[in-house]
This record gives C-alpha cells, sequence and structure tokens, in this order.
C-alpha cells in the first residue's frame, strides 16, 4: 500500500505550471517537524524535514487560490519516485508527496506591520480630542 499523510507548514507559495492542453500542477514544499524524544529533545534543537509535494488539476487550483507560505495543512497522497540522468552521467532520484486531499488547520499569522481587520478605519474614527479625559 502506497499512502501518507503529512502534517506541516507551507514553505513558499505554490508555483503553478501547466501540462499539457489544459492540465495544471502545483507544486510547494512543507516544512514537517520532526518528532523527537524527551531525551532528544533536551539536547537538540527542533528539527524538521522538507517535503516536496504537488498537487493536480482541481486541488491545483484550490492550491493556487487558497495555499500561501507560513499555512498549516493536512495532506494525503501517494510517494512518487523518479529519476533522470544528468549531462554528465549521474542519476538523480526525485522523491515527491502527489497530494490527493489537503485539509486547512491554521493560516499564517499576519506580519506584524499589517493592520488587524479589527484596526482598520479606527484611527479615523477618533481623535485624542474627542476621549472624555
Amino acid at each position: 500500500m502506497n499512502s501518507v499523510c503529512i502534517l506541516g507548514r507551507v514553505c513558499a507559495d505554490p508555483v503553478i505550471r501547466k501540462t499539457g492542453k489544459s492540465g495544471k500542477v502545483a507544486d510547494f514544499t512543507l516544512a514537517v517537524d520532526r518528532q523527537l524524544s524527551q531525551e532528544v529533545k533536551e539536547k537538540a534543537k527542533q528539527t524538521a524535514d522538507f517535503i516536496r509535494c504537488n498537487a493536480w488539476g482541481t486541488k491545483a487550483d484550490l492550491a493556487q487560490k487558497y495555499l500561501k507560505k507560513g499555512d498549516k495543512i493536512g495532506a494525503d497522497g501517494k510517494i512518487r519516485t523518479s529519476s533522470y540522468e544528468k549531462l554528465d552521467g549521474q542519476k538523480v532520484y526525485s522523491t515527491v508527496v502527489s497530494i490527493d486531499n489537503f485539509y486547512f488547520l491554521e493560516k499564517s499569522r499576519p506580519k506584524e506591520s499589517e493592520p488587524k481587520k479589527s484596526d482598520i478605519g479606527l484611527a479615523n474614527v477618533f481623535s485624542a480630542e474627542d476621549l472624555p479625559f
């Protein structure tokens, strides 16, 4: 059985490629925290694995529209391996998770310089002279 389930953060906005006449594929990488034993956690810094993923067809459209750098998602799919030969004759192997489904768990946090939705427009509504103290 070839099945994988991963949970991680999107490392960068997905890159969309056209395939064939009307096909699309979204390529992105997930940073997946490694589960360390308590003893190892105390001695080492937190580490992550960076898993290359791709989503095809309508999943690519969803990834293009909704996935952004820093978003936490869960995904399930299949591991695909391929190989090719470089010009110098060296054989290169590649592994990618072909996503069947992904689940939005947490949006990335807005940067501190960006105004919060609740703050937009408040500066124009009140001034210091309007305050009763």
